[in-house]
């Protein structure tokens, strides 16, 4: 007990004395400099779909292979569409899908990749007029009304990629984001 009593005395008086040292009492020790980035976007509006839409399904039904049967061959095209709200009043939107792209054609959307999957397929997204909409390319503009409401009108169809299409499970998955101004 008599020498850690000694010990701390000693560590005291030695704190003591590099307190009182001027050369220590002005010195601050800089460990690490951390740099923060703070970023965001002020908007006037947030832009969306419906919450009842924001999972869509579109069902493409079945198709016999019979009818795909060359590169190019399509399916009828699907519609479907997309309800948004709390846009800038008498502003345009635009959409862009985007998603896991087909090997041969960079521009459709690939199949899952599932046991007993369909072959030389993919999906192909259109736009309102039926034109091709590729994978991560932004859609024609859509009027936003005065309330701040717009209506986009899609396609999705089969089309075979290359060769003849063989049967299987054909089902993709894309995602949606929506820009406004």
């Amino acid at each position: 007990m008599k020498n850690i009593t000694k010990v701390m005395m000693s560590l005291m008086l030695i704190n003591c004395l590099n307190i009182s040292n001027p050369a220590y009492a002005n010195t601050s020790i800089e460990l690490a400099k951390i740099n923060i980035e703070l970023y965001g976007v002020v908007t006037t509006a947030s832009c969306g779909v419906l919450e009842s839409e924001q999972e869509k399904y579109v069902k493409l039904g079945t198709i016999s292979s019979k009818n795909l049967s060359q590169t190019g061959d399509q399916s009828a095209p699907i519609p479907f569409q997309f309800e948004m709200r709390n846009c800038p009043p008498d502003g345009s939107v635009t959409i862009r899908f985007d998603g896991v792209k087909d090997t041969d054609n960079i521009e459709l959307l690939a199949l899952e990749n599932v046991t007993n999957k369909a072959s030389n397929i993919a999906i192909e997204i259109r736009d309102q007029d039926k034109n091709r909409l590729a994978i991560g390319q932004q859609s024609t503009r859509f009027k936003v009304d005065a309330d701040g409401h717009a209506s986009a009108l899609f396609y999705a169809n089969y089309i075979v990629t290359k060769g003849q299409a063989t049967a299987g499970s054909a089902n993709a998955n894309a995602q949606f984001s929506i820009q406004y101004d």
